[in-house]
């Protein structure tokens, strides 16, 4: 049976709330705050004016006619009808709520009026009206509300009740217990409206703030309310995740004096600039991280971070703060490859020069001189001009074939297929031959080549080839590049498992810049003192990783140079062709 009764109260219920849920005005029916305070309002108010029209009915068919001061709270109760359908066709709840008080104090003050006036049991109510019109939020009503029962009193207190009036006042303990009672029941519904309001406000700015935190958490964005000169009140989100720092560490001015000096004015114009409703702002700010606070000795850890600061419609001004350090390092790599890029380009538009001109001068010698033999025949029979024209053809063509042969090798670096053949050979022999070769064009410049080679070199397993022109190239820049009648060095030693082949020269030498930049490819650090395609180094390197080997430079700027290849014993027979190809790496 209680089951029943229990169900059938619970669907009157659920019926009930739909039916108060449809009168809510549509402005307020989608607002979570907002919908509720209708909802009860409406609710209390229909209750109201339904029980007093049921009471009447039965008032006049048990007691017979009512007395005055039961006709008007009857009447009282019964325009909360009209309120309620008021607030459900305007949605003016500020108002219906201050009309439900002012009616309330009305009633109060006729109640008083004919039950002894300021004497009157019922005089103490007035103090409710007030509270019943704080429900609406509005200063202004509880105001209303206030001087209404303000005049009240003084029109109550300058009447003189008389016998009449005095005759329907109840005996002094009715009457204290009526007041009391019915005093207490409404300052019991107006607390409980109260709390109820607060309550629900309370959970759903809980439920509100958990969403924003969620919402943040999940963006990995940082939210700010700022006050005056940027101080921060409040802020939601994953504080350590986002800027490396606790977030108490960022309240008030905090944060301020977290931010690198060079970008404080610009935040502080931000701010300026949301406070007075101006576009959003951006920028890209630095905030002191770690564990060194400000002020404190110690390497100081910056974070990049993104903020945007606006205005709200209600004049709040909130800022936005997320971790900008990923997208500033992918600018400066983009940066540092255009840059690369474009000294690429530069680079190899020079290369092309050179070679175009390291190509014409053999290719001229060539024409020039065979034109001379072909359109002179008598020069055939002077044997030592013939000679002499011969020779300066062949040198022409050996150095035009060296030209094309070394860009042939770069073009196979690149592409990965230069296959090393490793076999034991002389090393100590190669070397001597590298520097024969270079002698001549050495001597005719007053520079001598010596050679520091210990022994046990004579079965090093490696490519000749590779070998041959790794000694070659670093000759060739050393004797280019050193002044006349300098000495260069060709050393070779043995180091552990591996051999060290060195070069030093007393030439130009390279500053820091340049030595950062050894190895790439068409790079030159002298361009002006020498011709060159600036191939040489950078085929060294390349050569040298193939076998599994480093090269080293060390250089100070008119001091010279010492450039080591260190070459292991046992170099592997699958050798990685991948350190060759980003040696030769083109930046695209």
């Amino acid at each position: 049976m209680l089951r029943s009764v229990s169900k059938v109260l619970q669907v009157f219920g659920q019926t009930l709330s739909r039916f108060i849920e449809g009168l809510v005005h549509p402005s307020a029916a989608a607002d979570a705050l907002r919908a509720p305070r209708h909802a009860a309002f409406m609710t209390a108010s229909l209750v109201a004016g339904s029980a007093a029209l049921i009471l009447l009915p039965l008032h006049l068919a048990l007691a017979g006619p009512a007395s005055l001061p039961l006709t008007l709270a009857l009447g009282w109760a019964m325009a909360q009808w009209p309120l309620a359908l008021f607030l459900s066709r305007t949605g003016y709840l500020v108002l219906a709520q201050a009309a439900s008080a002012a009616l309330f104090a009305l009633f109060i003050g006729a109640i008083c009026a004919i039950t002894g006036g300021i004497a009157s049991f019922a005089l103490l109510w007035l103090l409710l009206a007030p509270l019943e019109a704080a429900l609406s939020g509005d200063r202004r009503a509880v105001l209303w509300v206030t001087a209404l029962c303000v005049v009240e009193a003084a029109l109550l207190t300058m009447m003189m009740p008389d016998a009449q009036a005095l005759a329907m006042a109840p005996d002094a303990k009715t009457a204290l217990a009526v007041s009391a009672g019915a005093g207490l029941a409404y300052a019991a519904m107006l607390a409980l409206r109260f709390a109820f309001d607060q309550s629900r406000s309370d959970a759903l700015i809980e439920v509100r703030e958990q969403d924003l935190r969620l919402v943040c958490g999940t963006l990995g964005d940082l939210v700010l309310r700022l006050g005056e000169g940027g101080d921060v009140m409040t802020l939601t989100g994953p504080s350590e995740t986002v800027t490396g720092v606790p977030s108490r560490q960022l309240q008030h001015q905090g944060l301020f004096q977290r931010l690198h000096v060079a970008d404080r004015p610009a935040y502080l114009k931000a701010v300026s600039d949301a406070e007075r409703g101006l576009e959003p702002a951006r920028l890209d700010v630095r905030l002191r991280s770690g564990k060194t606070q400000p002020g404190e000795a110690g390497v100081a850890d910056y974070r990049w971070l993104d903020l945007t600061c606006r205005r709200l419609p209600d004049g709040i001004v909130v800022a936005v703060l997320r971790d900008a350090s990923a997208r500033m390092a992918e600018d400066e790599r983009q940066a540092f490859a255009r840059s690369a890029a474009e000294a690429e380009t530069a680079a190899r538009s020079h290369m092309l020069a050179t070679v175009s001109h390291e190509l014409r001068t053999p290719l001229n010698a060539i024409i020039g001189f065979s034109d001379l033999l072909r359109a002179s025949p008598a020069m055939l029979t002077d044997e030592k001009r013939k000679r002499e024209y011969v020779e300066l053809i062949h040198e022409s063509g050996t150095h035009l074939l060296e030209v094309v042969e070394g860009l042939l090798d770069v073009s196979r670096l690149e592409k990965g297929q230069y296959d090393l053949t490793i076999e034991p050979f002389d090393l100590t022999a190669c070397l001597e031959s590298c520097r024969h070769m270079l002698a001549g064009e050495a001597s005719m410049r007053g520079i001598t080549i010596r050679t520091d080679i210990c022994a046990g070199l004579n079965a090093f397993p490696a490519d000749r080839r590779a070998c041959r022109q790794i000694v070659l190239n670093l000759l060739s820049n050393a004797v280019k590049f050193s002044a006349d009648g300098a000495e260069v060095v060709l050393g070779a030693r043995l180091t552990g498992d591996a051999v060290e082949l060195s070069v030093r020269d007393t030439g130009l030498g390279m500053d820091e810049a340049a030595l950062a930049r050894i190895g790439e490819p068409y790079f030159r650090a002298a361009p002006q003192a020498a011709a060159g395609t600036g191939l040489g180094l950078s085929m060294v390197k390349a050569l040298t990783e193939l076998h599994g080997g480093s090269l080293k430079v060390e250089s100070r700027k008119g001091a010279g140079t010492l450039v080591s290849v260190i070459l292991p014993l046992a170099p592997a027979r699958d050798h990685d062709t991948a350190g060759a190809r980003s040696a030769l790496k083109t930046v695209a």
